[in-house]
């Protein structure tokens, strides 16, 4: 797999991974396939996907980190009763 502990963003690489190695198997099991092509494809496939998923990780964790900072300022402006002025 290519989680490395402490790396965040590999966590769902890893998942994505193993689900395109499962899809793979059973393709090769059914005969669709022939291993080595299994083989191609997914080496072609774990690229992408390497080189994507962490960057759609990290633009979903900015962009709730940012939500929920915008949410908190908020509850404590309407809480010391300032109006939103956006």
């Amino acid at each position: 797999m290519s989680e490395i502990p402490g790396n965040e963003p590999n966590k769902p690489v890893a998942i994505v991974e193993a689900l395109v190695t499962l899809a793979l198997n059973a393709l090769v099991v059914s005969g669709m396939v022939t291993e080595q092509i299994a083989v191609e494809l997914g080496g072609a496939v774990m690229a992408l996907v390497t080189a994507v998923v962490p960057f759609v990780h990290w633009a979903v964790t900015r962009q709730w980190t940012y939500s929920a900072a915008r949410i908190e300022e908020d509850f404590l402006d309407a809480e010391m009763g300032v109006a939103d002025a956006g």
